[in-house]
């Protein structure tokens, strides 16, 4: 009977949340491409024991098949398609942040408040989103 990959085992823990899955993400990634996707060492005495054993097994693991696991393939790409999907948040927050402000100093340019937008946030916020959508499509 075929035991079953360490990285579909610790998929959860990998996927998760928290600081220390991110870690356990970029070790995935070092394994899978590691001239691009270097990871740092230090953060291993600061592991619980279980976050731990998913280390050691899925190291160990690819130390005996390397990349021939198919659950490692799929892992791999769930992790690229999160930090894709967060890159693209990231980039939306970030020209909300700016259309925001340029909002902010044309109101304040027109002699209103600027705090006029967070006063009436909710109709500001479907007129600049609506905004920013439109640029995004030209």
């Amino acid at each position: 009977m075929q035991q079953e990959s360490p990285f579909f085992r610790h998929r959860k823990k990998v996927l998760g949340y928290y600081g220390t899955a991110a870690w356990l993400r970029s070790v995935v990634l070092a394994m899978w491409e590691g001239s691009i996707a270097p990871v740092g060492l230090s953060r291993l005495t600061g592991l619980d024991d279980d976050h731990y054993l998913a280390f050691a097994e899925m190291t160990a693991h690819y130390r005996q098949h390397g990349e021939n696991d198919p659950a490692l393939h799929a892992l791999v790409q769930d992790i690229q398609e999160r930090q894709r999907e967060e890159r693209e948040a990231k980039e939306r927050d970030e020209r909300w942040v700016k259309c925001r402000k340029e909002t902010q100093a044309g109101l304040r340019k027109r002699g209103l408040r600027s705090g006029e937008l967070d006063d009436r946030y909710g109709w500001f916020e479907s007129l600049l989103r609506a905004a920013v959508r439109g640029a995004q499509l030209m």
